[in-house]
Formats: C-alpha cells, sequence, structure tokens
C-alpha cells in the first residue's frame, strides 16, 4: 500500500461495468463499491516521487453505489489497501507490498459516498484492487477492480 493522502466525500462517481478478463480490461465492482484510476491525477496533498521510476502520480476514486455501508480493508491508518497489479506479458502480476501483515482494519464507506486518495506508478499497464466486505469482520468478502490504465514513461 502506498497511497499518500485520502479525502472522503459524500459525492457520487460514475464506475465502469464488470468483467474479469486480463488487459486491457474494465473495472469489476463488489457489493456496489467500484474504483477508477486517473493517471497522471491531480495531487490531493504531498506527491513526492518515490523513486525515479515511481513517480507518476494517480488520483484513485473509489465510490459506494450500493445501498448499504460497504467495508474496504486497510492496514494500520484510515486509508485502504491498495493492491496493485502490472500486465506482464497478458497476466497479471503483483507489484509493491504484500498485502497487510496485522490484523485488517475495516474502513466504512457509506452508500453513495466517495473515498479519494493518490497513488504512485512506475510506467506500464497496471490496476489496482480492494477488498470490499458486507461487515467489519470480512466474513463475506470481494475484490473490487479498477479498469486497467496505462502508466507513460
Amino acid at each position: 500500500m502506498r497511497s499518500l493522502a485520502w479525502l472522503y466525500t459524500g459525492a457520487v462517481v460514475a464506475v465502469a461495468g464488470c468483467t474479469d478478463a486480463t488487459a486491457p480490461m474494465s473495472a469489476t465492482s463488489a457489493f456496489g463499491v467500484g474504483m477508477t484510476v486517473t493517471v497522471p491525477g491531480p495531487c490531493l496533498f504531498t506527491c513526492d516521487p518515490i523513486s525515479a521510476a515511481i513517480h507518476t502520480v494517480g488520483l484513485v476514486v473509489i465510490t459506494n453505489s450500493g445501498t448499504t455501508t460497504a467495508y474496504l480493508r486497510g492496514c494500520a491508518d484510515p486509508v485502504p489497501t491498495l493492491e496493485e497489479q502490472k500486465d506482464v506479458d497478458g497476466r497479471w502480476v503483483d507489484v509493491g507490498p504484500p498485502p497487510c501483515p496485522i490484523a485488517p482494519l475495516a474502513i466504512p464507506i457509506a452508500s453513495g459516498a466517495t473515498i479519494r486518495v493518490n497513488d504512485l506508478f512506475a510506467a506500464g499497464t497496471r490496476r489496482l484492487r480492494v477488498t470490499v466486505a458486507t461487515s467489519p469482520d470480512f466474513a463475506h468478502a470481494a475484490t473490487a477492480s479498477s479498469a486497467s490504465f496505462l502508466v507513460p514513461q
């Protein structure tokens, strides 16, 4: 997880349709929660590059268009854990740090609410995933994915 900043609002943002293909792919939602990524995107707070390779700012918008509160997996802070994947020869490969090694936090996102975060990316075709649950104990969880997006050199 490399989310740098977040902003929680009650605004609703449109989310792409559902499919589960490899690159290029459409977004998938889980329990009414979907995600969009804009690259390059505006910086909400501080967006200093991580390295010479990981320097492109993206804006991630997570929206709950469902009818009830959903819960996003977080790790030690109130920012959702975003799992990054890169398209390598038509297969999605995990990149970045592994999932949270401690018990996950449950970050509530109310029906109709939006969470906006920044993330930094290296070049290539990528997508983000987030774990969504119907309850804070994650007994019923699924994964929402962004559509694939191209990060320029």
